[in-house]
């Protein structure tokens, strides 16, 4: 019988004694396994570790949590604009989570956190009404569109809402001149074409600027209703 053979044939009868030492070897070498593959192969030792990480996170998520709020707790102790600044890119990366995770908290902690914040307004009174003034100033279109929210939300208007930036692009769209009447005002106003309290909805499709008179005039009448008695007049 060649050397093969018989080699070949003592792996076979051998096979699970074989394992069992590999097992053990390898767990009593961790260190010097991992030393052998960053050194040959870097890239397959990183997704090895971030396999492991995997598995590790599954099995013992409380343990997880434990470090992780140790170490945020350290960072923020000791690097706080680090911390901010990684705060800051998660919430810009998971929109989603943050959203989920604020309405969770303040489904638990909301009356809480309204009345801290009453309180706060209410001992630094000029301060906050400062600070509203000069960001009303500042941002002009935004403003409106926080109002134009707040009626939508009363009304319980449906539509995917309108933005200040999506408002202020409107005005530039037609030139700063009013939909109606085509004359220019530095004041336009956004008028609803279906009104809210006829069932219209909150949503560029069904908005236009228009100057206060036209706005004033229309209020809640239906467009074509008033276009006709606008013409008749």
């Amino acid at each position: 019988m060649a050397e093969s053979d018989a080699r070949k044939k003592w792996l076979a009868e051998n096979r699970d004694r074989l394992n069992a030492y590999h097992r053990e070897w390898s767990k009593q070498n961790r260190d010097k396994i991992r030393g052998y593959v960053a050194a040959t192969d870097p890239a397959k030792k990183k997704a090895w570790d971030k396999k492991k990480g995997r598995k590790y996170r599954a099995a013992h998520p409380e343990k997880v949590r434990m470090w992780a709020r140790k170490n945020q707790a350290k960072l923020r102790a000791e690097r706080p604009e680090v911390a901010r600044a990684r705060l800051r890119a998660w919430k810009l990366a998971n929109p989603e989570k943050v959203k989920a995770l604020d309405a969770r908290y303040m489904a638990r902690h909301g009356e809480a956190v309204r009345a801290k914040a009453r309180k706060r307004v209410a001992a630094n009174r000029e301060k906050y009404a400062a600070t509203s003034r000069r960001w009303r100033k500042e941002n002009p279109e935004k403003h409106a569109m926080k109002h134009q929210r707040r009626r939508a939300a009363i009304r319980g208007a449906s539509g995917n809402g309108i933005t200040g930036v999506q408002w202020k692009d409107m005005k530039n769209s037609y030139l700063g001149l009013c939909a109606y009447c085509s004359e220019s005002s530095d004041n336009l106003q956004l008028d609803h074409i279906d009104p809210l309290s006829r069932g219209g909805a909150h949503d560029l499709s069904n908005a236009a600027p228009a100057c206060p008179r036209c706005n004033q005039s229309k209020s809640n009448t239906p467009l074509l209703v008033w276009l006709a008695r606008r013409a008749a007049a």
